[in-house]
């Protein structure tokens, strides 16, 4: 449908042009309930003095109608100037003169470039009063201000819940405590019977604890436990919908633990610490995992499973059993899913391996047994794996080198080669050569987002610089055997979610403002 314009020229903050090619078009609509009782569009626009540069009431009635529904306001900044920011206020007024649905938004530039953004009045903001600074979306009021270009399919997706916009409208760099969701309230009744061993349900976390970001159903996962810590093996998930904790599959019954099988006698897979050794297969909609320490000696896990979360059904996966030999243990591996590659990732202290997930199989790739690996990169570190899906690099990070330098990783997971000669950082040694720091690769900003208690640090893959982000609001320390995947990006929201301590709320970072890729 042809958009009409509630203007003849541009609001220029703000004279008339159609020269200038720094502009934002606002496209305004509304959903059916709203379209049908709204007689006025009133539409305010001040500049980021403060000054009012629009204020402009449009009949939506008579033949014609001075404006229809959707319509556009364009805005060009005052003298070029990109930096500058606007904000825009929109009412729908009925026939009795109330103002009963109600838009706002704090908008800036793109340098040299046309961008969109969407303020859309949803049904369920009618009658609904939010207070300054914020803007009423699918019901619920939400910080209003946003990045241009980003309102389609984000921040009116009626499909969102209020949480997830909560997520969607964070300010760049900044961290979000969500209030009663320590990990330990809701797993400590949750314990199978026999289970709780030395630690209990905490271990699923201090233990050398990972997780896996499921996109499918909008939830991290977090399995774990192994050796004399803790014996459960059910799988718990914190949902970004309700950002509430989840019970995904109980645990089996434990019964006698000496001596241990894995698979147990019901078909599932022993409690272990998990380590890097978990991903989510988006493609397949599936949980994958291999190794890490069993039940109760912490001996190394040498099966690899899937998990079909939907039907709570774990599958014991390669039937071969190609799960390279290591003699270390399955314990110090960097783990990335590959869904172009349709495979898996991971390297460790033998060299750079890969789960080809038609086939069922693992193959080693290169040995770090011979050079050019070794001697360099074959020590036993803890270990955080991170595909970057642009450039279609593998890295993996944490702990050092032979040489003491930081075991900062690069591999082309086109060419199946290293390339770690041309990925050697600056700035942030600490950070790439720390026990399991939580990493993942930030596809809206492109850059690599590492953490390991306190402000995010990121690196440009450009500069290969890591800078330092805010602290404020965020855990100051991270759990002391590391934080592997249990934090991760997600692309959904542009968020990065943590899941710390077990007896911390869950954290998420916005680095950049606005919607995902």
């Amino acid at each position: 449908m042809r958009r009409a314009p509630l203007l003849a020229c541009l609001v220029t903050l703000l004279a008339c042009s159609t020269l200038i090619p720094t502009e934002v078009l606002v496209h305004v609509d509304a959903d059916t309930l709203s379209r049908q009782r709204a007689r006025q569009l009133h539409v305010l626009i001040l500049d980021q003095e403060g000054v009012t540069r629009l204020d402009r009431m449009a009949s939506l009635v008579g033949t014609p109608p001075e404006v229809e529904l959707p319509t556009t306001v364009p805005v060009v900044p005052l003298d070029g100037d990109s930096t500058r920011t606007f904000t825009i206020l929109a009412e729908l007024i009925d026939q009795a003169s109330v103002a009963f649905n109600k838009k706002a938004a704090t908008l800036s530039f793109v340098a040299q470039t046309l961008v969109d953004v969407d303020l859309y009045f949803s049904d369920l903001c009618i009658g609904i009063e939010c207070p300054t600074g914020q803007t009423c979306t699918n019901g619920v009021c939400v910080a209003f201000k946003m990045p241009p270009g980003t309102s389609v399919g984000c921040f009116n997706d009626l499909s969102l819940t209020p949480q997830e916009q909560q997520l969607i409208g964070l300010p760049a760099d900044t961290w979000l405590d969500v209030p009663n969701t320590h990990f330990l309230d809701f797993c400590t009744p949750n314990e199978p019977s026999g289970a709780h061993a030395v630690s209990g349900c905490l271990s699923i976390i201090k233990a050398w604890g990972g997780g896996a970001w499921d996109p499918v159903h909008a939830q991290m996962i977090l399995w774990g436990g192994g050796g004399n810590d803790y014996w459960g093996n059910e799988v718990y998930g914190f949902s970004t919908k309700t950002f509430t904790w989840g019970l995904l599959v109980p645990g089996s019954p434990i019964g006698s633990v000496a001596p241990v099988t894995d698979p147990l006698a019901d078909g599932t897979p022993s409690s272990r610490a998990t380590y890097d050794g978990l991903a989510y297969l988006q493609a397949e909609n599936r949980l994958f995992a291999f190794g890490g320490s069993e039940l109760p000696s912490a001996s190394s896990a040498p099966l690899t499973w899937e998990l079909d979360v939907e039907n709570q059904s774990w599958q014991q996966v390669d039937p071969g059993h190609t799960l390279p030999a290591d003699t270390d243990g399955y314990f110090f591996m960097g783990t990335a899913y590959d869904g172009v590659g349709h495979r898996v990732l991971m390297r460790n202290e033998t060299g750079v391996s890969s789960y080809d997930l038609t086939a069922n199989t693992w193959t080693r790739i290169t040995s770090a047994g011979e050079p050019p690996l070794y001697p360099t990169w074959s020590e036993t570190n803890y270990r955080r794996g991170v595909l970057d899906t642009k450039r279609r690099i593998f890295f993996t990070m944490g702990g050092k080198t032979s040489d003491g330098k930081p075991d900062f990783f690069a591999w082309d997971a086109v060419a199946d080669q290293p390339v770690y000669d041309a990925w050697v950082t600056t700035g942030g040694d600490d950070i790439a050569g720390g026990v399991a720091p939580g990493a993942d690769y930030d596809a809206a900003g492109d850059a690599l987002v590492a953490w390991s208690g306190g402000a995010a640090r990121v690196l440009d893959p450009t500069t290969k610089q890591w800078s330092t982000m805010s602290a404020v609001g965020a855990p100051p320390a991270a759990v002391t055997n590391g934080t592997f995947g249990r934090f991760r990006y997600i692309p959904q929201y542009n968020v990065f979610v943590l899941v710390n301590r077990w007896d911390e709320d869950v954290h998420f970072y916005k680095r950049t403002a606005g919607c995902g890729p």
